[in-house]
């Protein structure tokens, strides 16, 4: 699989082979405190065992910074 996160807030895999797409999570919910939209961002900080550790952050934060913001473990299967 080929995983393609991003500031979106969208996470999605990819069938390597066929490129076909598998499946997608989105970090919804940040509301009007992020420039990015509706979505946290996200970043993929490791993968472990099958299990991709996604964390939000950005390279200029904006203030008030927003809250909410998780380390999110989601099961690449």
């Amino acid at each position: 699989m080929l995983f393609n996160a991003g500031y979106g807030g969208d996470l999605i895999a990819y069938n390597i082979t066929t490129g076909k797409q598998l499946w997608t999570y989105n970090a919804t919910n940040v509301g009007y405190e992020s420039p990015y939209g509706a979505n946290y961002p996200l970043l993929t900080a490791t993968i472990a065992n099958g299990i991709l550790y996604e964390v939000s952050g950005e390279h200029s934060a904006t203030q008030p910074m927003w809250r909410g913001s998780h380390i999110r473990a989601i099961n690449a299967n």
